[in-house]
């Protein structure tokens, strides 16, 4: 058969018939180097099933100019449905101990923390630790007399505790030890001070131990469709019970914490025992003489010290009091206050 007797039985239509390299199908076009470009969308082979959308990753799968949550194939998937009104979604929690270093979410930030159990037991505090400061004493000697307290040029010597070792001898005009039949007499008090004692604080006491928080849960948002059987929550910004299908687990957390908690020492001082002066018969307060020294007690009787405080040479020492049991007392003050309570709810 000729090529010109085709047309006696046979109406080719008009069309244009091009040839592709093998591999390249009728929506691609070929350059010389028989490589293929894809020209136009791809349709669907007549009676072949799109692709199917896979809802989160950002690409059109099935080919609908619609993309994740714009699709309404991706209408039941978590990121694109509203959370229940006065909550907020969705997110994955976990659940650690205080402090312990937070897992990454898998978009590589780091989780938002929130905080349980707090605290039930009180905090200690630290000893408290101090000291009685007794008073100053003062002595008081009267020259040429045979009692205390007279008044008259005789009242001569004042001893201040603070003054340490007095060599108060050399200072005293001799004139004070004469009397008319040549003869002199010396004698001194102690008064008991009239300041009571004061009680110094040396150790103040801190916090020596303070619970804190027993756990912390760590949220990361959901971005991408869950993997089937994961706990998916929620969250709202106040206590109060989960809504309908939600609510395991149901925790109650918190966002921050208003710490007050301190501690304070008081303490109170005992009176001050025993103590007084020694009169010394020799300077720079030691034993020098065949007189011998004595020993005046605070708040005790009116000692003769006529032997010691003559016109020659004596001193003045301190014998300090004891001081008495100085007792103390640790507060404890403040407290540890919740804030900002958070309600998770997970299904």
């Amino acid at each position: 058969m000729k090529l010109a007797d085709l047309g006696a039985w046979m109406v080719l239509p008009a069309v244009v018939l091009t040839f592709h390299p093998v591999g390249c199908s009728a929506f691609y076009d070929c350059e010389d180097d028989a490589t293929c470009l894809l020209q136009g969308p791809v349709e669907a082979a007549e009676g072949a099933a799109p692709s199917a959308e896979i809802c989160g990753t950002g690409v059109d799968e099935d080919h609908d100019d619609l993309v994740d949550c714009a699709d309404p194939d991706c209408g039941d998937f978590l990121p694109c449905v509203a959370a229940p009104v006065g909550w907020n979604g969705y997110y994955r929690i976990r659940e650690s101990n205080y402090g312990e270093p937070p897992a990454p979410c898998s978009s590589g930030d780091q989780p938002k923390l929130y905080f349980l159990e707090p605290p039930e037991a009180h905090w200690e505090c630290e000893a408290c630790t101090c000291e009685t400061i007794c008073p100053l004493s003062r002595l008081e000697c009267w020259i040429g007399y045979t009692a205390c307290g007279k008044p008259g040029t005789g009242d001569a010597i004042s001893v201040n505790e603070s003054q340490g070792c007095t060599r108060a001898g050399a200072g005293i005009d001799a004139g004070l030890f004469a009397s008319t039949n040549g003869t002199y007499r010396t004698v001194c008090k102690a008064a008991v001070p009239t300041q009571t004692p004061e009680c110094k604080l040396t150790t103040s006491g801190g916090i020596k131990s303070a619970p804190t928080w027993g756990k912390q849960v760590e949220t990361c948002r959901i971005e991408t469709a869950p993997a089937t059987g994961t706990q998916v929550c929620i969250w709202s910004a106040t206590e109060k019970t989960c809504p309908g299908g939600w609510g395991e687990p149901h925790l109650s957390a918190y966002k921050n914490v208003q710490d007050t908690r301190s501690c304070s020492c008081a303490c109170e001082a005992e009176a001050c025992t025993g103590g007084g002066f020694m009169v010394w018969d020799w300077l720079e307060c030691k034993s020098g003489a065949n007189n011998g020294d004595k020993f005046v007690a605070l708040g005790g009787d009116c000692v003769e010290t006529t032997d010691q405080v003559d016109g020659e040479k004596f001193s003045f020492s301190v014998v300090p009091p004891n001081p008495g049991q100085c007792s103390s007392t640790a507060t404890r003050n403040g407290e540890f206050l919740p804030q900002e309570p958070v309600t998770f709810c997970c299904k």
